[in-house]
């Protein structure tokens, strides 16, 4: 994860009965730039029980909500976390 330019999470279906990506996300909290890391969410994803993921200190990882906005969004959020 350290030689990547960013890095790319899908989160639908993320829920307290689905939180196998639990031990993922905190290490990508701990180790990244949260900036620099894309989490793909839609309506099945617990946006509240996520949020407190999502920032680090100041920063927070970028969230790409597909209910409002398409693949061409994602494509955008990863070019721009890469720099």
């Amino acid at each position: 994860m350290h030689w990547a330019d960013t890095v790319l999470m899908d989160l639908r279906g993320f829920d307290s009965q689905r939180m196998g990506c639990e031990f993922e996300l905190h290490e990508l909290a701990r180790r990244l730039d949260p900036r620099r890391v894309v989490l793909v969410v839609d309506d099945s994803t617990d946006r509240r029980l996520l949020e407190d993921r999502v920032t680090v200190g100041e920063q927070r990882m970028v969230v790409v909500d597909l209910r409002h906005s398409g693949s061409d969004a994602v494509f955008e959020a990863l070019l721009r976390a890469g720099g």
